[in-house]
């Protein structure tokens, strides 16, 4: 059985590696390609490729009764069975990942989010390719044409990728998606979080406003949810000179955070400043002076409305964007 677990290095950095409980040993590659080419990359990150890597080991095992690492230590000179089981691969997910060799469906199984799918096999191109470019050719001679041919079919699989997530966004174009929003259901979610909505979704004044900050925040700035749950009142700065308001994007480190789930930032390429338009800048601070609790210990920008006023977790935020997902459905249904 493969496990995915995290340890600690010697500067406080946490490194997500791929475990087999038999052994009790960190598996070979995975860990050679996370620490080669993901250890400045946020732990939800290393996590997130391991789990493609991992469903790739528990297929391979499956299949061909040994372990990956195995396999291509073997034959690392000639992968070619290693290319040619991507295809059976994508079956493999379809099909709730079960082998069936006598499968053929490709894009069409309702009960599987493709974009899901697709972000798997972009894992597994890209942890191939590494073991390509690293193991499969002899250093200091350029690489053979047979390694060159593997290269350009990951090269073609990639086209793939592209055509399962556009399956998935078509067969889901007239649904509700936080992510893509047309501009007639942008006008509805509005309509619905709104402070000033005529039929408030939340029970209370307090809980409208700041939960439309939240979701205004997400859409108008593009804010990822791990970034939104990392604000704090120190991520809310104003220019004296200009008296324009910044909202900075870090990752926090607050110690006051006792969440279980911590967000964390995607990579250090996300940390920046993003100008807030002056109204918005006003919600922030009406939040902040008459709605956010100043018993809590957090330093969190949003809390619970209740005691005792706990920072907002990720299984809130879903929550709470899911009830606003049905609203949305209902009310596209009676339009």
């Amino acid at each position: 059985m493969l496990k995915i677990k995290s340890i600690t290095l010697n500067n406080s950095a946490q490194l997500s590696l791929l475990f087999d409980s038999t052994t009790t040993l960190p598996c070979l590659y995975p860990m050679l390609y996370i620490n080669s080419s993901l250890k400045f990359k946020s732990e939800s990150t290393q996590r997130a490729y391991l789990q493609g890597i991992k469903q790739w080991y528990e297929f391979w095992e499956e299949k061909h009764n040994q372990s990956f690492c195995k396999y291509f230590r073997e034959h690392k000179s000639n992968p070619n069975l290693m290319i040619k089981e991507i295809d059976s691969f994508i079956l493999y997910l379809e099909n709730m990942r079960v082998v069936d060799q006598k499968l053929i469906r490709l894009g069409s199984n309702p009960s599987i989010n493709y974009n899901t799918l697709a972000h798997r096999l972009r894992t597994i191109l890209s942890y191939l390719n590494y073991l390509l470019d690293t193991f499969s050719q002899v250093h200091g001679k350029s690489i053979s044409p047979q390694i060159a041919r593997y290269k350009s079919t990951l090269s073609q699989k990639s086209d793939l990728v592209k055509n399962l997530s556009s399956n998935h966004h078509k067969a889901h174009k007239n649904g509700t998606n936080f992510k893509s929003l047309t501009e007639e259901i942008k006008e509805a979610l509005y309509s619905i979080i709104s402070p000033k909505a005529l039929e408030p979704l939340f029970k209370s004044k307090e809980a409208q406003l700041r939960n439309f900050l939240i979701v205004h925040l997400l859409l108008n700035y593009g804010l990822r949810t791990g970034e939104l749950l990392l604000l704090t009142l120190n991520s809310i700065k104003t220019d004296l000179k200009t008296c324009n308001t910044y909202l900075v994007i870090t990752d926090t480190q607050d110690r006051t955070d006792n969440r279980i789930s911590k967000p964390q930032m995607k990579n250090v390429q996300s940390v920046r400043t993003i100008l807030l338009e002056k109204r918005d800048a006003q919600f922030i601070h009406m939040y902040i002076n008459n709605i956010r609790s100043r018993d809590s210990k957090s330093h969190m920008l949003f809390l619970s409305l209740q005691a005792p006023y706990a920072p907002l977790s990720k299984s809130g935020l879903k929550k709470l964007i899911a009830t606003i997902n049905e609203k949305i459905k209902i009310s596209m249904k009676i339009r």
